[in-house]
């Protein structure tokens, strides 16, 4: 989000706000659209290390609400927000609830040893046709926890949608 405002010389500054959302629960995010369609194409889901890192995927209807937030209050700018759902699972939780959500129940959950971005990269484009680069880069953020700092929080006026909310409004 921009504001402008007028500076010293009578030049617009821009000012600037960070909202953070590490995974974001929608069409179009990659970290989303890999696991879904990786989810929906095979029959057999391997789930590497990362399957044990902790999440708190938001809403794409969060962020988009976030956003708006942000661009009408002016007293936003200059800081940095997470946008977190109301959900603190693992990545390998939320690949499960969505095989489950869409009926994907039939679908070989696999757990596999070691990290796995080169396998998942090559799985991404071609299950998924997703950048290869892009999706290896993700997966290497899963690496660390995706939970939010309890002090900066977006201050979103309501409780964020829940996992299982957020993967029925993916639809």
């Amino acid at each position: 989000s921009c504001h402008g405002e007028e500076g010293i010389t009578g030049m617009a500054r821009t000012t600037w706000l960070v909202l953070r959302a590490p995974l974001i629960v929608g069409r179009g995010s990659t970290l989303f659209e890999m696991m879904r369609r990786t989810v929906d194409r095979s029959p057999v889901v391997p789930l590497f290390r990362w399957r044990r890192t902790e999440v708190e995927p938001v809403a794409l209807a969060d962020v988009v609400e976030a956003l708006r937030l942000a661009i009408d209050d002016p007293e936003m700018a200059g800081r940095t927000y997470d946008l977190t759902g109301a959900t603190r699972t693992t990545f390998g939780a939320m690949t499960r609830a969505w095989g489950r959500a869409h009926h994907r129940r039939r679908r070989v959950y696999v757990p596999v040893p070691g990290w796995g971005e080169g396998l998942e990269e090559q799985l991404a484009w071609s299950l998924a046709r997703l950048p290869r680069r892009e999706t290896r880069l993700l997966l290497e953020t899963l690496r660390e926890r995706q939970v939010a700092d309890p002090s900066r929080r977006f201050p979103l006026g309501r409780r964020p949608l829940t996992l299982d909310a957020a993967l029925e409004a993916v639809g």
